[in-house]
């Protein structure tokens, strides 16, 4: 019997926890062709990927793909997920696993964060448009995050990407440098699933600038958008 197991990243906060859940449920409830649908966390929550993998198991399943809800290929995607399902395929050894991928580079993606943009409704030959991923010392990953953004830069010139950790720039220089360039709004699209420590932490940084006269405005996570479960149906796809 085929399973579809899901890993999140996970987080501190309960109620980032309790958000990616209450996706997942809803993922869970519109698989009716895969007969059982289970997630787990990456770190930081409950339950973990094994508690997803043996409760596939307990529900009757032999196949289990499992399906990074990770945007890009990251560490955690090449090291410490593999890491831990060559040890429960050690445990297991009957079951037949698959690995997917995470969301990557798809013009899902590239659309959504079009969409993010076109949503907010203001004047866009006047604003400038900040991208925020969560960041990476990979470069595969700041080149995966290039590609995605590509079309989006085609359509809107004055555009920039930033990061929140791991390589430059780092969102707040970007952030100075649109407020200090003339632009009269700026567009702050977090390249992030959920919202959470690193959506706060944006939030932060713009509180802590003198705005003065400028509108900052920041889009929501992307999980609101439902290209974003369209994605992850993708890659479910490929991996059963």
């Amino acid at each position: 019997m085929q399973a579809v197991l899901f890993i999140c990243h996970g987080s501190r906060r309960k109620v980032s926890c309790a958000e990616a859940i209450a996706f997942m449920k809803e993922c869970q409830n519109e698989f009716s062709q895969i007969p059982i649908v289970e997630y787990g966390f990456l770190e930081l929550a409950t339950p973990t990927i094994e508690d997803g993998f043996e409760s596939c198991i307990k529900q009757g399943a032999t196949k289990i793909a499992v399906v990074p809800f990770l945007l890009l290929a990251a560490g955690h995607v090449m090291y410490d997920i593999p890491q831990e399902l060559v040890r429960l395929q050690s445990q297991y050894p009957s079951i037949k696993l698959s690995y997917g991928n995470p969301i990557g580079v798809t013009n899902k993606m590239s659309q959504l964060v079009l969409d993010q943009v076109n949503g907010t409704n203001v004047n866009l030959n006047e604003a400038h448009i900040i991208i925020v991923g969560r960041g990476s010392r990979m470069l595969e990953v700041q080149r995966q995050l290039e590609e995605i953004i590509a079309p989006v830069r085609r359509v809107y010139h004055s555009l920039s990407i930033s990061y929140l950790t791991g390589c430059k720039p780092s969102f707040v220089d970007s952030l100075n440098d649109a407020l200090h360039a003339g632009y009269s709004t700026i567009i702050v699209v977090p390249y992030l699933i959920f919202s959470g420590v690193l959506t706060e932490k944006i939030d932060q940084t713009v509180h802590s600038l003198n705005i003065q006269n400028k509108q900052v405005i920041i889009t929501a996570p992307l999980s609101t958008h439902p290209n974003m479960k369209l994605a992850l149906f993708d890659r479910v796809k490929e991996a059963v």
